[in-house]
């Protein structure tokens, strides 16, 4: 299964993903508390999937990593968060996250986030060069917030920075 990084400042959600993540078979290794704890052990460790809080400690903030990442990574990003306001969504979504789930987080939501978000790295490419992934094709993301899903367009977006 996939190696994961845990950007969490809060230890209780940290552990109680690190534990779901395990009874699904997934491997954690790391957990990371600020941005540059984060950003430094993921250009060593090298994940398959990035599970990135919002709020981080410090002055930067998960939106800021996830900017930071995806300037030297092709890492899929699924940010963890209580947040859920319009604002904040938009913001995250300029980065093209392979997921955005709301806290408290269910087993089965992480495990289908996970797989969704590696299905990109795991298909076979006929043409490498006219083949891009299903995450650079992406026009929307879908939101789960409590029971109701709603869709970021990313065509209204402008680009990052």
């Amino acid at each position: 299964m996939a190696k994961i990084c845990i950007v969490e400042d809060d230890q209780n959600h940290a552990f109680a993903l690190h534990e779901k993540l395990k009874a699904i078979g997934h491997t954690v290794l790391k957990i990371c508390a600020t941005f540059e704890d984060a950003l430094l052990a993921i250009k060593n460790t090298i994940p398959d999937v990035i599970l990135l809080d919002i709020n981080l400690k410090n002055d930067n903030d998960g939106i800021q990593l996830a900017h930071a990442i995806k300037s030297f990574s092709s890492i899929p990003i699924i940010y963890t968060t209580a947040l859920t306001a319009s604002d904040i969504i938009e913001k995250a979504v300029q980065v093209r996250p392979s997921g955005y789930l709301v806290k408290p987080i269910q087993k089965e939501t992480l495990k289908a986030t996970i797989e969704l978000a590696l299905q990109p790295q795991n298909e076979t490419k006929l043409d490498s060069e006219t083949t891009l992934s299903a995450q650079e094709n992406a026009t929307f993301l879908t939101v789960r917030v409590g029971y109701r899903l709603r869709t970021v367009s990313y065509t209204h977006l402008t680009p990052a920075d």
